[in-house]
């Protein structure tokens, strides 16, 4: 009887500690952190495979698979407008990882190619929580 018991306790602590967890990934802000005179009107876009996030708006992650998370800054109403971009990939590895808080972030750098302020950075730093 004891070992039948044991075995079924090990049974469920094994399919426990093996059973992919699932997480939802929100968007949920962005802000310049930086800026050399690189623009003042800007656009932003974040993306998880392919697909466009809406701030606030959770997504569900399944269990065991990867997603592209990418994330576009560019200028608006410029004559060259410049762009900068970032992106990760959120394997199940790094998914498992612990976020003080379940929240990161990722930055991007736009630099500014043309003009008198031409090297000018901007950075945006754009804000995910991870459940």
């Amino acid at each position: 009887m004891y070992s039948c018991f044991l075995l079924l306790s090990l049974l469920s602590i094994f399919s426990n500690s093996t059973t992919a967890r699932s997480y939802q990934l929100t968007y949920y802000g962005q802000e310049l952190i930086l800026n050399e005179h690189v623009g003042n009107e800007w656009a932003h876009g974040v993306w998880l495979n392919d697909i466009p996030l809406v701030k606030g708006e959770p997504v569900r992650l399944a269990a065991g698979r990867s997603y592209d998370l990418a994330i576009v800054a560019a200028e608006q109403e410029e004559t060259y407008n410049d762009q900068g971009d970032e992106s990760v990939v959120l394997s199940p590895a790094l998914l498992a990882q612990s976020f003080p808080n379940g929240e990161f972030y990722l930055d991007v750098k736009v630099v500014e190619h043309n003009g008198r302020y031409a090297g000018g950075v901007a950075v945006w730093r754009f804000y995910f929580l991870l459940e």
